[in-house]
């Protein structure tokens, strides 16, 4: 779901960014291309969304928590800023086996 906040201007991401919500980002980030994303509380992107922001590079005014899927697509993407994508966990190590 996403909704606009005015204090600061910005335009946040609760939950997921669905397929749903990719028309909705698209026109509010072309109506007002200063308005910053927020995604402190976006747990999962779709691909219809990823595109629009893949399209437009928002400015980021808060970054997915570091354990979420869409913290890892974004990363991957090249869509956080270095710090934030630094805090993606690594799938470079074997997963651990239960005894």
């Amino acid at each position: 779901m996403i909704r606009i906040e005015n204090q600061p201007p910005r335009l946040v991401v609760d939950g997921a960014a669905s397929v749903e919500d990719a028309d909705g980002l698209l026109r509010e980030l072309l109506a007002q291309p200063g308005l910053a994303l927020d995604l402190a509380a976006c747990r999962h992107v779709h691909a219809a969304s990823l595109i629009v922001l893949m399209a437009l590079r928002p400015a980021l005014c808060a970054a997915p928590p570091a354990d979420s899927g869409a913290h890892r697509l974004l990363a991957a993407a090249g869509l956080l800023p270095r710090a934030a994508a630094a805090d993606t966990p690594s799938n470079d190590r074997a997963p651990e086996v239960p005894a």
